[in-house]
């Protein structure tokens, strides 16, 4: 019985994508506030306190924030996981020349869903006799073998699938705020130009500006870094699932002595 809730959906699905989008929605913010200031003497409290006496008295704009910013979110989204893994690949391509980890080294070259990773699983799996021995698909074949078990773990046990779910709402999570950040980074950018040609924004906006520069550039490198440490886990668990229930069907068929298939 799938033991999905609506809460867990919520929280799995809804977060992942609402969290991002309220931070874009929030620089988006900030740059319109910083490039439209004129007076030097009228602080950042002071220009965003119309804004919460309007929230307080229309409650439903903050409906309309929240729906703004899960559409923001939801634009995120639709930008491939596989390109803000390939995009932070590039950015610590030194690294891997620096590194001495040989897993380090092989996941900077090697593509979702990482081969070299499930090769390992695979040789554990057979030399603990686990399994039987297997080939895994050719490696530009490997993704839409990846998606083909998905589907099959989906099909033959919903527990497993919500669990893999849950997994890939998290790497979603991951390359959200990734995105997040790097566009934080390229808004602060904005409002340290804006400073440039304009006095206002520089004597109100400048510190504010650094330290929101600094937020963004953590949140940037601290989601960017961890992105395949997470997708490497989905991997795992969808080739782990996989295989497993492969051995369960091959276990019954022994056990009701019928020759295995080919």
């Amino acid at each position: 019985m799938p033991t999905t809730t609506v809460l867990s959906r919520v929280k799995s699905d809804f977060f992942a994508i609402l969290v991002p989008g309220l931070f874009l929605l929030y620089i988006i913010l900030s740059i319109f506030l910083a490039v439209t200031q004129r007076d030097p003497g009228y602080s950042i409290l002071n220009r965003i306190k119309p804004y919460f006496a309007a929230i307080k008295e229309y409650w439903p704009l903050a409906i309309i924030i929240i729906a703004a910013a899960y559409l923001l979110g939801n634009l995120i989204r639709a930008v491939r996981v596989t390109t803000a893994d390939e995009l932070i690949k590039k950015i610590l391509s030194l690294s891997s020349i620096l590194t001495k980890n040989k897993e380090k080294k092989l996941g900077y070259k090697s593509s979702f869903p990482y081969p070299h990773i499930l090769n390992k699983i695979k040789q554990d799996l057979i030399d603990s006799k686990q399994i039987p021995p297997l080939t895994l698909p050719e490696e530009n074949c490997l993704y839409n073998a990846w998606n083909f078990w998905k589907l099959s773990i989906c099909s033959e046990s919903p527990e497993m699938f919500d669990h893999i779910k849950e997994l890939e709402s998290r790497v979603r999570l991951f390359a959200g705020m990734f995105w997040a950040g790097l566009l934080g980074i390229i808004g602060n950018l904005i409002i340290f130009v804006s400073c440039m040609f304009n006095s206002a924004t520089r004597v109100v906006w400048l510190e504010y500006n650094i330290y929101l520069l600094f937020t963004s550039t953590v949140i940037f490198i601290m989601f960017g870094l961890n992105l395949y440490r997470v997708r490497r886990d989905e991997a795992r668990s969808v080739f782990n699932g996989y295989l497993y229930l492969q051995k369960r069907k091959n276990d019954f068929i022994i056990s009701q002595g019928k020759k295995l298939p080919g």
